[in-house]
């Protein structure tokens, strides 16, 4: 009964992917203000300001320890900030394809696709627990009829159609295999087919090249950039990130820093910015060592010059 009332698609899967994203008007999808956050007495963010737009496709960079997972995990809302504020949209929809995707025990492919935690999946599995309830309980249609509603405004009768036909491209067919017996990079390419499946406007992907193929790789480099949603991507290959990311967010010293353009450019631009800090830094320290060399001239040689100097040389210090 469930798959009757699926609507049939007759173009492939990635274009009516594609088409419908492309339709979705510019817009913003998360604020942060101000934001700081704390884990374990260890600063990691202190005033962080940034947007997050759709059609952004932002690279995020940052030393092991420096909170790559706790930002994301505040983007998400499974954590919250110590201060400032973070606004998301109404209508944002967040899939993340985990680095190392879970699965129960002696699931199925398909079985893998209800198992994901994105807004869209959770309420397909609400209207197919429902449905369920209906037909062989006689339970009330109301709700039923209130979450068909929820599934015609969010698009939910094209997930399960979508996930099968991105399968079929990432070259899995059966989907009554089990998950247990599959590949490192076969069970990468099931997640990855349920995270795109549930048609989010925000797509975080951590790690996602690991255990992938040449050929997989290349054919989610060409989704992400021909999709326009928005995207973060976290990982080590820093060719994936060239080739992907029209935006870099580096986090470095407590702040996150953002460099538009791609990953060559941002290297670029930050060497630019070091030079740049560095420069200040030189003169900081001239300017110290003129100040330090007064003060070692003692009190009498200090006499009727200005109060706020030794102030300033402890900003100045504060601030090296």
């Amino acid at each position: 009964a469930l798959t009757q009332l699926i609507a049939q698609e007759d173009s492939p899967t990635q274009l009516s992917f594609h088409k419908s994203s492309c339709m979705m008007p510019l817009m913003n999808l998360i604020s942060i203000e101000n934001l700081s956050k704390t884990l374990k007495d260890a600063p990691l963010f202190e005033a962080v300001s940034l947007g997050i737009n759709l059609h952004d496709r932002i690279g995020l960079i940052g030393n092991n320890g420096t909170g790559k997972t706790t930002f994301l995990r505040l983007l998400t809302g499974d954590l919250e900030s110590d201060t400032g504020t973070l606004a998301r949209n109404r209508e944002l929809k967040i899939s993340i394809l985990e680095q190392n995707p879970v699965f129960a025990d002696g699931s199925t492919i398909q079985d893998a696709l209800y198992a994901g935690t994105s807004a869209n999946i959770q309420l397909l599995n609400e209207y197919r627990a429902c449905l369920d309830s209906y037909q062989h309980h006689g339970s009330s249609g109301a709700e039923l009829a209130a979450l068909t509603e929820k599934m015609d405004k969010n698009h939910g009768w094209e997930i399960e159609n979508t996930y099968q036909s991105l399968l079929t491209e990432l070259d899995i067919t059966e989907f009554t295999q089990k998950i247990d017996a599959l590949s490192g990079g076969m069970k990468k390419k099931a997640a990855l087919a349920r995270s795109l499946a549930s048609q989010p406007n925000l797509l975080i992907l951590d790690e996602p090249t690991n255990h992938l193929d040449i050929k997989t790789i290349e054919w989610l480099e060409k989704f992400i950039i021909s999709s326009r949603l928005g995207c973060i991507v976290v990982t080590h290959d820093r060719y994936f990130l060239d080739s992907t990311c029209t935006k870099i967010f580096e986090i470095d010293r407590q702040k996150i820093f953002t460099y538009d353009g791609s990953y060559t450019t941002f290297l670029e631009k930050k060497e630019q910015r070091i030079a740049e800090e560095q420069a200040g830094q030189n003169k900081i320290e001239a300017v110290l060592r003129v100040e330090l060399e007064w003060l070692k001239r003692g009190p009498k040689a200090r006499a009727g010059k200005d109060r706020g100097r030794k102030q300033r040389i402890q900003d100045l210090m504060d601030n090296r």
